[in-house]
C-alpha cells in the first residue's frame, strides 16, 4: 500500500481541483495488487516445463481499465 499512499501524496500537488478529483477517485476505485499477487505470476513462470517459454505476462487490478 506505500505506493498508492506515495501517490495519493502526489495528487495534491496537482493545482486543477477538477483533475485533482478526478485522479482521486481512480486511485480510490482501484483495489491494488499485492505483493502476493506478483509472487504468484512468478511462481507460474517459473514452474513451467522445460517445454514452454512464459515470454511475458501482463498483470494489473481486474477492476482497472485497460
Amino acid at each position: 500500500m506505500e505506493t498508492l499512499r506515495e501517490a495519493t501524496k502526489l495528487t495534491s500537488q496537482i493545482s486543477n481541483p477538477e483533475v485533482r478529483q478526478q485522479v482521486e477517485a481512480f486511485y480510490n476505485s482501484v483495489d491494488p495488487l499485492q505483493k502476493e499477487d506478483i509472487a504468484a505470476a512468478i511462481a507460474y513462470a517459473l514452474t513451467q516445463p522445460a517445454r514452454v517459454s512464459v515470454n511475458e505476462i501482463l498483470i494489473s487490478p481486474s477492476n482497472q481499465e485497460m
